[in-house]
């Protein structure tokens, strides 16, 4: 609602049925930014599928592809639905992205497959780019190293992908962070391959743990 205010085309992905519901109420009762808001009512992957999305709760803002999740403690979701999954670079050419285009990806752990899987359409295009990191989600099993390997395999895909920006932000608790490119390798030093804490999170995590935005101009840290 707030961009299509600013006068933006927006498409949006809800593959839960429960908050699919509450944005078509929303969009019913805003109908001049309606116009302008065009609802997908399935997720987004690296390919084609079909797969049960799991939530925690009623219309769950976490609701994932995944069903075992780390929290305080280790979750298990119950399947919400079974959801059509689109291959993301297929969706994003349909609809046109280009270097004009804000991409905000904030899909509970699907971002460690998605990432990789749009690289050669980042390259081209370099949007905007925001991301939201749900390492936690990924859970193999009872074995935390392990779940700490896959979970830092996954930030590294994505450190990949993202590489041909010039500019990466970090959002923290002390406000907006501009790492530039000449940066990128104490970052991987002292970020990535460090644990981390995260709130409500049981375990320290490695790899991305923030909000990142990515541009290919310098943005305005304010």
């Amino acid at each position: 609602l707030y961009a299509a205010a600013q006068g933006a085309r927006v498409d949006c992905f809800e593959p839960s049925p429960a908050n699919a519901a509450l944005l078509e109420a929303n969009l019913a009762v805003n109908p001049r930014l309606a116009q302008r808001i065009h609802l997908h009512r399935h997720a987004i992957g690296a390919r084609d599928a079909t797969m049960p999305l799991y939530a925690k709760a009623h219309a769950d803002s976490g609701s994932s592809l995944f069903q075992t999740v780390q929290r305080g403690a280790v979750l298990r979701g119950r399947a919400e639905a079974m959801v059509d999954v689109r291959a993301a670079a297929d969706v994003l050419a349909e609809i046109g992205l280009d270097a004009e285009t804000l991409l905000k990806i904030d899909i509970e752990g699907a971002e460690y497959e998605v990432v990789p899987a749009i690289a050669t359409l980042l390259a081209r295009h370099r949007p905007f780019l925001h991301l939201s990191f749900h390492p936690f989600n990924i859970v193999r099993g009872a074995d935390e190293y392990l779940n700490q390997v896959a979970r830092l395999r996954g930030g590294l895909a994505v450190a990949e992908a993202i590489a041909p920006y010039r500019h990466m932000y970090f959002h923290t608790e002390q406000g907006w962070t501009r790492i530039d490119q000449r940066d990128r390798l104490s970052l991987l030093a002292q970020y990535l391959l460090k644990p981390k804490p995260v709130a409500r999170i049981a375990t320290p995590q490695y790899g991305f743990t923030d909000s990142l935005a990515l541009s290919e101009v310098a943005l305005p840290l304010g």
